[in-house]
């Protein structure tokens, strides 16, 4: 059961996640016997759960690959750290982020996330798909491009 969730982690860090958004990953029913789901506790979720656990896990093994692909092709020109100037609302589609250092940055694709913080710490990490950028108290990530 946990070997083929290592092979999905795996499978995974060799596509692009730029194919991964587009197709989507298997849900996790296809890759896991009628027994591993019973033994790990999901066959008890409903179908709403199951597609809950299934958009996390994407969203896991994309972080899993951006961070193993961050770490071997980043260097200091890569990485941006800096903070958001003032309230911080999270994002809804084409957010726009003014950080303290001066630049600008919007979001590219679609995502909403209510999260308010003031002057968070952001960190733009740049990818082979483009810049990723994460704010601190969220786990996710979302892709975005300067503006200014």
């Amino acid at each position: 059961m946990l070997q083929k969730i290592y092979i999905l982690l795996l499978f995974t860090l060799v596509i692009s996640p730029i194919k991964i958004i587009g197709q989507g990953l298997p849900p996790v029913q296809q890759l896991m016997t009628q027994s591993e789901l019973k033994e790990t506790g999901l066959s008890k979720l409903s179908a709403a759960e199951l597609r809950k656990f299934n958009e996390w896990l994407e969203r896991y093994t994309l972080t899993v690959f951006e961070v193993a692909n961050s770490q071997s092709r980043t260097s200091n020109n890569d990485v941006i750290e800096s903070q958001i100037e003032g309230e911080f609302k999270g994002w809804e589609g084409d957010t726009i982020f003014k950080l303290t250092n001066g630049q600008i940055w919007q979001q590219t694709l679609y995502a909403y996330h209510y999260h308010y913080a003031y002057r968070p710490k952001v960190t733009i990490i740049k990818t082979d798909a483009g810049y990723r950028m994460k704010v601190d108290g969220i786990s996710q990530t979302i892709y975005v491009k300067r503006v200014r």
